[in-house]
């Protein structure tokens, strides 16, 4: 308990003054809101339905029964508090229910491989430290900058549920851009033709074309001489064109 309420004075020191504690409409409001997000509506840890007790070390809500096993972790682990019946909330720790949520500690833990049931070694894992001390940072900096103001309206609403499953999201968007943007460079590399390449290409374009003669290949060799000296007998020179 010592060290929620330093980390109160530790929030209102740079204010020059202690905050004023948020009212009960305060605190109705701010829960009233937060469990109205399908994943605040189970328990963090055994999925009870509408728990009504918060953690927050982690910014979770918790039945009575699990909440009643964080107390036995110690307040250096978890510190419990009432959704309903406390009404000694600070401006810090609701800031930490604000930026938490079920969802996100879902996805922290099993982002860092902590998947235990076994309360005593999820809430010692290293996950659960890591977890705890950046929802501790970034709730110090949104109570110092937020002060008493209710909402924190630029921070994004935590997910419905947790992603089932994780989307490559490069993978699913640069394959065609990546498709896309070779075809463009590729063409961007071809050399531009000169103004009389162009005119000669375009008049090439217009004519038929034409191969050399094959009609001498018909002729075997002994033919086309034959044909020659006769035309020589005969006074005629072949044109040198001819086969």
């Amino acid at each position: 308990r010592l060290f929620w309420e330093r980390c109160d004075v530790a929030v209102a020191a740079p204010l020059g003054s202690k905050m004023s504690a948020p009212s009960r409409q305060d605190i109705s409001s701010i829960f009233k809101r937060l469990r109205s997000v399908a994943s605040n509506k189970v328990c963090f840890d055994c999925s009870a339905k509408n728990p009504s007790w918060a953690s927050i070390t982690y910014g979770v809500f918790l039945c009575i029964d699990c909440s009643g096993t964080h107390r036995s972790l110690g307040v250096h682990l978890s510190f419990i508090r009432s959704t309903e019946l406390d009404s000694n909330w600070s401006w810090f720790q609701l800031r930490c229910m604000q930026i938490g949520g079920n969802a996100n500690a879902v996805a922290f833990f099993n982002q860092h491989g902590c998947n235990s049931n076994d309360t005593n070694t999820k809430y010692n894992s290293r996950a659960a430290l890591l977890y705890r001390e950046k929802l501790r940072s970034l709730a110090v900096t949104a109570t110092r900058k937020y002060g008493t103001a209710l909402w924190i309206e630029e921070l994004p609403n935590p997910p419905l549920s947790p992603h089932s499953k994780d989307e490559d999201f490069f993978a699913s968007h640069t394959t065609s851009t990546s498709v896309q943007s070779s075809d463009q460079s590729f063409h961007h590399t071809l050399p531009e033709l000169s103004s009389s390449e162009k005119i000669q290409q375009a008049d090439n374009s217009g004519e038929q074309e034409h191969g050399p003669s094959v009609d001498c290949l018909s002729v075997s060799p002994k033919e086309a001489l034959a044909d020659s000296m006769s035309l020589v007998s005969a006074g005629v020179t072949p044109n040198k064109g001819d086969c």
